[in-house]
């Protein structure tokens, strides 16, 4: 009996084991054999469908897997050659099979393809004879960047920067710096196409906007191509020899989209950078603000990064009449602009933190002088989006009063807890690692918002327990811009205050 359980119980377990995956392993090299690494290697199955894709190593070795028996080819591609396709290969059920593949030697020449003198803007820019060669080079690099950022973890190091300049004068009023470094699959979390398509590049949070920058992922997602045309330029290139695809939004959309152009090589066909900007924003500055640019760079191992980035955001000063009958008058007083770059990190790989969103909060300019406003007019100065209520950026005593927290801590948890919220003044969402500076300093974008007590530095966000609840008169919020004008540079999340009953 116990022979029979005991051989049910393995002819069980057989059954039950995953029966070997089918794949594809080999090796990339050119004609005299070298190795090509970071190359982007596809499995397609008879209907040319994609259903497994990886980048070379430093060795040109890849592994393909296949979801099921059947024929397949496998497609090299690299940037600024012909693409390389396999003679069809049978795998049969579990097969690891291998497979040299040697790749085309032909250089894909983009200083033969003429831009019209009014090209035609046209969706999928694959479709568009004037179109598909410069797409096609396009499209390599942005795979591989999308594959290189989610192929491995890395060691990043970026510089973050935000900088605000006065429209008239040209002051930078505003500069703050910091240097994050960290191990992480993706140095950002991407924005999700679907929500960008919904809602748009530009979304009211809170009393600001967020603007999200159109990174890899985004530019190759089927939305992006659906809701957006494509045609070549070359007026108005950054530099000699590029030849620009240049996108915008298709009519008919509703929401703030983005348009721009990405600049290619000509020579080598390789993809330099992107300039855009936001159509449909809620304020416009200068010419292109609302926008930004993004660098790419290829590294030595052949992997391609967002070398560096930034977003450029108008700030305005709204007159605003005490008659509430007269409409009000917009100027734009300044430009915010916020971005990161590379910087070196010894031997280590780097890449650049490229935007998924970048958050702009209002935040408040001393009032203009009687002699300039008058005795019933306003002056105030902030960004794109409708400065709040000064009730979302204070918990006044009568709000206080009417909670039964016990610090105030729980507090500012029950009432606004938008203001706990890990972002920093420039509004990045980085995936989660642990960041630290040149002394080795934990500033991650997890740690803690500085707190102050009547004026005077406490601590860390934590500190806030130790205040009880009935000390509290009110509670104040600074951003990160308001916090560096009152108490000095070191602020990169803001502040929260807390002036006790005196």
């Amino acid at each position: 009996m116990s022979t029979r359980i005991l051989a049910a119980l393995l002819l069980a377990l057989a059954l039950a084991a995953p029966a070997r995956a089918q794949s594809v392993a080999g090796r990339l090299v050119d004609a005299d054999g070298t190795p090509i690494p970071s190359a982007r290697v596809a499995l397609q199955d008879e209907s040319g469908r994609v259903v497994h894709s990886a980048l070379t190593d430093a060795s040109g070795h890849y592994t393909l897997r296949a979801p099921a028996a059947g024929r397949y080819v496998v497609r090299a591609e690299r940037i600024g050659y012909a693409s390389t396709v396999s003679e069809p290969l049978a795998l049969a059920a579990g097969e690891q099979a291998s497979h040299r593949l040697v790749a085309a030697g032909e250089r894909v020449l983009l200083d033969a393809v003429v831009v019209a003198a009014q090209p035609r803007c046209a969706t999928r820019p694959g479709t568009s004879a004037e179109t598909a060669a410069v797409w096609g080079e396009v499209r390599k690099a942005l795979d591989v960047v999308s594959a290189s950022a989610g192929d491995q973890r890395a060691r990043f190091a970026v510089e973050l920067f935000e900088r605000e300049v006065e429209s008239r004068s040209g002051a930078v009023t505003v500069d703050n710096r910091r240097r994050v470094e960290g191990m992480a699959h993706k140095p950002f979390v991407t924005v999700d196409p679907a929500r960008l398509s919904t809602v748009g590049f530009v979304e009211r949070e809170g009393d600001g906007f967020l603007y999200a920058a159109p990174d890899a992922d985004v530019l190759l997602s089927e939305r992006f191509l659906d809701e957006h045309c494509f045609a070549l330029r070359t007026a108005g290139a950054p530099a000699p020899g590029l030849i620009g695809l240049a996108f915008e939004p298709v009519r008919g959309r509703r929401v703030p989209d983005v348009q721009g152009v990405l600049w290619v090589d000509r020579a080598s066909a390789e993809l330099r950078l992107m300039e855009f900007e936001y159509t449909r924003a809620p304020m416009r500055g200068p010419r292109g603000v609302p926008g930004g640019r993004m660098e790419f760079q290829r590294l030595p191992d052949g992997r391609w990064i967002t070398s560096s980035w930034v977003i450029r955001m108008p700030v305005e000063a709204s007159r605003t009449e005490v008659n509430v009958l007269v409409p009000q008058t917009r100027q734009v007083i300044a430009i915010r602009e916020v971005g990161g770059a590379v910087v070196p990190a010894g031997t280590a790989t780097v890449a650049a933190a490229a935007p998924a969103r970048v958050a702009v909060a209002p935040h408040p300019a001393p009032p203009a002088p009687a002699s300039q406003a008058g005795p019933s007019t306003v002056i105030e100065a902030r960004p794109v989006a409708p400065r709040a209520s000064d009730r979302r950026r204070v918990i006044g005593r009568g709000e206080v009063e009417a909670t039964t927290v016990t610090s105030a801590f729980e507090l500012v948890q029950t009432l606004r807890p938008q203001w706990l919220r890990a972002r920093g003044s420039d509004g990045l969402r980085f995936t989660p690692f642990e960041t630290r500076d040149e002394s080795g300093v934990n500033i991650s974008d997890e740690s803690p918002i500085i707190v102050y007590l009547d004026g005077r530095r406490l601590g860390p966000l934590e500190t806030l327990r130790s205040i009880t609840h009935g000390d509290i008169d009110r509670v104040e919020y600074y951003d990160a811009v308001e916090a560096q004008q009152r108490w000095g540079v070191g602020h990169p999340q803001g502040a929260i205050h807390v002036v006790t009953r005196r």
